[in-house]
């Protein structure tokens, strides 16, 4: 079994590195787009027989072209990227170029006469178990495959130059704004939603999480429509997927968007004054109250307690 992974980060890359051990992969390739040579050599280490990188900025169009120049040598079995929105993009291209399936947002993976995914469907309410015969493209969701702990020996290392080919041009990079703190890695996350009436009131979020030693995240309409917080803690499917030992939904319903963002929360406690909201069925524990009655008291007790 032969695999050739891509990604823009080494975390990714590594969690994809996971995903191929998994299927005993005889030989694992590597293009990643945009790191530097520390990094690349740092990936090579975990059992990557060859990795191809540069540190240039680039476009889909140049790392699907690199891709296919790179299959064509090396035929991999698997071509896996991330489950990010151009991990998406570029699985889908390179299978529509090499007429090959592409499985989106696989959470598990096993070899049979075939090769057998889980993935997730539904928005995250169901998982798909799919049979694939290789060739094919896949995307692995994030945080399922941990990254490998030993270094197997380092593999060959090669920078790249990308051909500057392809209909869109990359003309300058505008850096988005961002809160600061990476949701993802944080072990406690309060999550805020639509029951904030105003985008002061997250000041009470805000209190909890700092006296949690935590982070605050959100639901879409936080971050997509209101624009009271930046989309980097947007939690949900098409948000962040994090894995906290504690989560907090405050103000939030529990819609499926959202909560396959938070499905694997150790410990998920829900904050809200409609008794009926679907959070309820998905909480380890529930409170059904005002969050503006509820909160200042939670912050208060906390308080006391901490002191």
């Amino acid at each position: 079994m032969k695999i050739l992974i891509f990604g823009n980060k080494l975390q990714h890359l590594l969690e994809l590195v996971s995903f191929s051990k998994a299927l005993n992969s005889d030989e694992t390739v590597a293009l990643a787009i945009p790191v530097n040579e520390g990094e690349a050599e740092e990936l090579a280490s975990y059992g990557v027989a060859k990795v191809y990188f540069t540190d240039e900025r680039t476009t889909t169009d140049e790392i699907v072209n690199a891709l296919l120049r790179i299959s064509s040598e090396f035929k991999p079995d698997i071509l896996a990227g991330p489950g990010i929105r151009d991990g998406y993009e570029v699985s889908a291209r390179i299978g529509a170029k090499l007429g090959a399936p592409t499985v989106t947002e696989v959470v598990g993976v096993r070899l049979e006469d075939g090769l057998v995914f889980e993935r997730v469907a539904m928005g995250g309410r169901a998982v798909s178990v799919e049979e694939v015969k290789p060739p094919v493209t896949l995307t692995v969701s994030l945080g399922k495959f941990e990254p490998p702990k030993e270094k197997v020996g380092k593999g060959e290392v090669e920078k790249i130059q990308l051909g500057r080919e392809g209909r869109v041009k990359l003309l300058e990079v505008q850096e988005k704004s961002r809160g600061g703190i990476d949701i993802t890695a944080s072990q406690i996350v309060v999550g805020v939603g639509r029951g904030f009436e105003k985008k002061e009131d997250i000041a009470l979020a805000q209190q909890l999480a700092s006296l949690l030693g935590g982070a605050v995240g959100c639901s879409r309409p936080i971050a997509a429509d209101y624009g009271w917080l930046p989309e980097d803690v947007w939690i949900g499917f098409s948000g962040k997927k994090i894995r906290p030992k504690l989560y907090f939904a405050i103000g939030i319903s529990g819609a499926a968007e959202h909560m396959s963002g938070v499905k694997d929360a150790k410990l998920i406690i829900a904050v809200n004054k409609d008794g009926g909201a679907p959070i309820f069925t998905q909480c380890d524990y529930g409170v059904e109250a005002d969050l503006y009655e509820f909160l200042p008291v939670l912050i208060d007790k906390l308080k006391q307690k901490l002191s």
